[in-house]
């Protein structure tokens, strides 16, 4: 499998894109061969400031959350630039709730200085999907992978009104990252955007409210914005931001 970063860096993965959501246990799974962890560890190396990764688990024993705290571990396992906390909200859901999260699992990618935490993946982000992982603890971290035109930027500088972002993405699909990375990089300069990756097979209940068919779709505001079979642009993007705060 090939995953796309930024639009620009190319690197062979291989991730568990084909697992049930709520199947297979702990410790059966190989997140990373040698090789694809080697890329990682290089792309990695990239990171100029700590980034956090918060998971929210439904229960400490939920087995799909295992499964997604068993890959964390061993992706913040490849740079000591990275952090993962691990919250078990049956017993607190008082810090989830302040982050605004509306179901579970989640994680949440959060900056150094924690002042950050608009980026959001529910679900495991195995395939396609890590990509976009990948993005968001590089922007988070310091390195900014895409550049906005002039009109985006004074666009989102000046924003006042919340905008909540929901990309339903599927791990097979290569579109979804390249339209989640899209929306990271609205998100990174206007922190009222809140971007949301849910993967479809993880929350089928969701995906049916939204009556998803072709991913990625994307959600504003709770409104069914775009469902493409590829690549959106910025200008579309942005447009259908426009549209939301008139």
């Amino acid at each position: 499998m090939v995953i796309f970063l930024g639009g620009s860096m190319h690197i062979p993965l291989i991730l568990p894109s084909t697992i049930p959501p709520r199947a297979h246990s702990v410790g059966e799974i190989a997140f990373f061969g040698d090789h694809e962890r080697h890329a990682v560890i290089q792309i990695l190396a990239a990171l100029q400031q700590p980034v956090y990764l918060l998971l929210f688990m439904p229960t400490v024993d939920d087995e799909y959350g295992l499964i997604i705290q068993d890959f964390l571990e061993t992706f913040v396992g490849l740079n000591p630039n990275l952090h993962l906390e691990v919250y078990d909200t049956q017993d607190d859901m008082r810090l989830a709730l302040s982050f605004g999260i509306g179901r579970l699992p989640a994680i949440l990618v959060r900056n150094a200085e924690g002042n950050q935490t608009n980026i959001r993946f529910y679900g495991l982000p195995s395939g396609h999907t890590f990509s976009s992982l990948l993005d968001a603890v590089l922007r988070m971290g310091g390195m900014a992978s895409a550049v906005l035109s002039r009109q985006t930027t004074t666009f989102l500088t000046q924003l006042v009104k919340p905008i909540h972002i929901q990309i339903f993405v599927s791990a097979d699909n290569p579109a979804c990252s390249s339209v989640v990375v899209l929306a990271h990089a609205f998100a990174h300069l206007s922190r009222w955007i809140v971007v949301d990756t849910i993967e479809v097979r993880a929350f089928p209940e969701l995906a049916e409210s939204y009556a998803v068919m072709p991913t990625p779709m994307v959600v504003m505001n709770g409104r069914v914005m775009l469902m493409v079979p590829g690549d959106i642009s910025e200008v579309i993007l942005l447009r259908y931001m426009r549209s939301l705060t008139v």
